[in-house]
């Protein structure tokens, strides 16, 4: 091996690492929360975990096992690992905007080909309209494991997926359901960032 990479020794005699690949301990939560199916053997984490060069990667990684059995670097989807790198100004429009829906009698649903997140994108805040899929369907799975948002219901029948904040009138049935266009004014407000709160602008803002 050493003659097929001749004067190439100093780096074989320099550089050392031990990678690893594990199954995660939240194997099923981390799936369900990239909206991916938990079969066996579909996600891994990636780490140099002993090493004697600085420059080597540092962070865990977490790959995804694609329809060709290729394992792709899918760590900006992992909302668990990313939890502590979220977005609290996102976050506060977010929680905003869903209220806000809900309150009107125009709620999204958590994920839906006919009133989900992304599909009404359009109506959503500035902030939040070039969000990918991915990232709307992480916030909404994120906040509600937080207790920032909850599912209700907007009959007495069928399962819990419309999106509001807990104590809202649709979490309480108390809202109105309505089909239609949804108007509303996002430029009327902004983020307080110290508050992470979205608050009315006042005249002159």
């Amino acid at each position: 091996m050493r003659a097929a990479v001749r004067g190439s020794t100093a780096i074989i005699n320099s550089v050392r690492a031990a990678i690893g690949f594990w199954k995660p301990k939240n194997y099923v939560k981390r799936l369900e929360s990239m909206n991916e199916d938990s079969s066996n053997g579909k996600l891994y984490l990636f780490g140099i975990f002993k090493e004697n060069n600085p420059e080597m990667l540092r962070d865990t990684k977490t790959l995804l096992r694609n329809s060709n059995g290729v394992l792709e670097d899918v760590s900006d989807r992992d909302i668990i690992a990313n939890a502590k790198t979220s977005d609290p100004e996102k976050e506060a429009w977010f929680i905003f905007a869903i209220a806000t829906a809900a309150k009107q009698g125009h709620p999204y649903k958590r994920t839906s080909t006919t009133g989900g997140l992304y599909v009404l994108r359009n109506r959503l805040p500035e902030t939040l309209k070039l969000l990918t899929k991915d990232a709307l369907h992480s916030m909404s799975h994120n906040l509600l494991g937080q207790g920032k948002l909850v599912l209700a219901k907007v009959t007495t029948k069928g399962a819990a997926t419309y999106l509001d904040i807990p104590g809202g009138d649709l979490s309480k049935g108390l809202a109105d359901f309505e089909v239609g266009t949804f108007n509303f004014n996002w430029d009327d407000y902004y983020c307080d960032t110290s508050l992470e709160k979205i608050l009315k602008k006042v005249e002159g803002m």
